[in-house]
């Protein structure tokens, strides 16, 4: 059976979120939490979440943070044989939020992936069959991310996280397989902005030219628009009240694999993906806590989506 490695970031996130109107440079009183983040992580948990086979291949601290995120990874059946346990303070994003829940300010330290090195990746590659999918997200270095679009043997799915790391992977969609950048990320890329049908279509269309086999661009509360070389649709849903949106583009991507894995065609692992996501935020945590087959098929049974052709 196919398998998902899975390759990039394992965050402890922790959030901090005051009571009151924020004071600078004092102590403000709130609350504290935190929890296993990162974009590679999320789709790995996913993945096995919904019981497929997981590599999860990152970096985490032997701190006392970091053994607790391997040790969960571990009980949810991923398989952390590639994944590097360093002496050093797991990769940490810290969130300060104010008394609306906003985001005032944020500090990210993800230095310890430098331990995904060329070394590492070459001993990953020489496990992979050519029918397994390998995903990445952009917290790798782009030397890093270059040497493994050069010589990773199977198909490779990217996320590209953010409008600045996607400029990382501009001159190497051609290596892409699948790739599901969001409404931002995507006008970035192709310098078209997605206001219209008709530059929906152009979007698509500029993915496809550039050598991407598979492109999925998310447009949030609008839907998606997918492709192939075969076929382009806008795939709307049903309005859905969200608790917590962090998470969903993980979450959908990680459906997406989980039916290629099952070798469905592009509109049913479109619908599965978007059913994934809508459970997320339906969900308080970044991974819901109910994320299962079974859960995702009840949301597909519910949930009323349209689906439009673009070609």
């Amino acid at each position: 059976m196919a398998k998902a490695y899975v390759i990039g970031g394992a965050n402890i996130d922790i959030q901090g979120a005051s009571n009151h109107p924020l004071v600078l440079q004092d102590s403000n009183i709130g609350n504290v939490s935190y929890s296993f983040g990162g974009v590679a992580r999320n789709i790995a948990e996913n993945l096995a979440l919904l019981k497929d086979e997981v590599v999860f291949v990152s970096a985490m601290g032997n701190d006392p943070f970091g053994k607790d995120m391997y040790q969960y990874c571990q009980s949810l059946g991923m398989d952390l044989t590639y994944c590097v346990q360093a002496n050093q303070t797991s990769s940490m994003y810290l969130a300060i939020m104010d008394e609306k829940n906003d985001m005032a300010l944020a500090i990210n330290d993800m230095r310890i992936l430098k331990h995904i090195d060329q070394s590492l990746l070459e001993t990953v590659f020489s496990k992979i069959r050519p029918d397994d999918i390998l995903i990445m997200d952009t917290n790798l270095d782009k030397e890093i991310i270059t040497y493994l679009l050069d010589h990773c043997p199977c198909p490779i799915y990217l996320d590209p996280i953010s409008t600045t790391k996607a400029k990382k992977i501009c001159p190497y969609l051609d290596q892409i397989h699948m790739m599901k950048p969001n409404r931002m990320e995507a006008e970035i890329i192709s310098g078209i902005y997605l206001d219209s049908k008709e530059n929906y279509k152009k979007a698509l269309q500029y993915f496809l030219d550039q050598g991407v086999e598979e492109i999925i661009i998310s447009l949030g509360k609008d839907g998606v628009i997918a492709a192939d070389r075969n076929q382009q649709f806008w795939m709307k849903h049903a309005f859905v009240p969200m608790k917590n949106a962090t998470g969903a583009g993980d979450s959908f991507l990680a459906g997406y694999i989980h039916q290629t894995l099952k070798h469905a065609n592009l509109e049913e692992r479109v619908r599965f993906a978007i059913a994934s996501a809508i459970l997320t935020v339906s969900s308080e945590f970044t991974v819901s806590e109910y994320m299962s087959q079974d859960a995702v098929n009840q949301v597909l049974e519910t949930i009323e989506m349209e689906k439009i052709e673009l070609c």
